[in-house]
């Protein structure tokens, strides 16, 4: 029988350019729970067409390894990446405050280019505090409520914001607090003024770290 010859599909020549960190947080309370948001770009393709892109990573733990020339032994290296089709994505269940590597390969159905783009690193992923615990009011009056807590201890935070809703009103008030200076801590205690016996109150204690939202 006869069989009609195909063009088989080519692997990209182009390697796409310099990641780019768009952002990064961390789910809370979660030991695999911090993510990267990365971005790239992809020059006109050379050789077979870019369908998609693989970005691989690997902590800093593993760049003994790779320097070494023995890509195929780095176990982080070889499990540890995702396929994303257009030229950005978020790289999750990383471990929060490590330092990680990243690098992208162009590629299309028959595989990926080897060479990939320049490494990126190292980036370290953020870790938000935990929540504060054991939340009381020790004292009231008809005018003032004193609360106390005890603050996470590992990252402790760097700022807090305390709130308390007027539950009948919906009436919001809030408090920003830093803590990022050496000999600043963070607050276990508030007293909250200003407040009647005729309104009940619902009352909010969040706790931040460095480029991170309050959680």
């Amino acid at each position: 029988p006869a069989f009609a010859d195909a063009t088989p599909v080519q692997l990209p020549e182009t390697q796409a350019t310099a990641l780019r960190v768009v952002s990064k947080y961390n789910l809370i309370n979660q030991d695999n729970g911090a993510l990267v948001s990365l971005a790239w770009t992809t020059p006109i393709p050379n050789g077979g067409p870019v369908e998609r892109y693989l970005v691989a990573y690997w902590p800093q733990s593993d760049e003994e390894c790779l320097q070494q020339g023995t890509e195929t032994n780095c176990r982080s290296y070889q499990e540890f990446s995702t396929v994303f089709k257009g030229t950005a994505g978020t790289i999750t269940g990383l471990r929060p405050a490590t330092n990680y590597f990243f690098v992208v390969f162009s590629g299309n159905l028959n595989g990926f280019e080897r060479v990939g783009s320049p490494i990126l690193g190292p980036v370290e992923t953020s870790m938000l505090p935990g929540a504060v615990t054991g939340l009381q009011v020790t004292s009231i009056t008809d005018t003032s409520l004193t609360l106390e807590w005890r603050n996470p201890a590992n990252p402790v935070p760097s700022k807090m914001r305390l709130e308390y809703l007027v539950i009948e009103t919906g009436v919001l008030i809030q408090e920003e607090v830093s803590c990022t200076t050496p000999y600043a801590t963070c607050p276990s205690t508030k007293v909250w003024t200003g407040l009647s016996a005729a309104f009940s109150y619902r009352f909010f204690i969040y706790t931040g770290g460095p480029n991170d939202p309050e959680v």
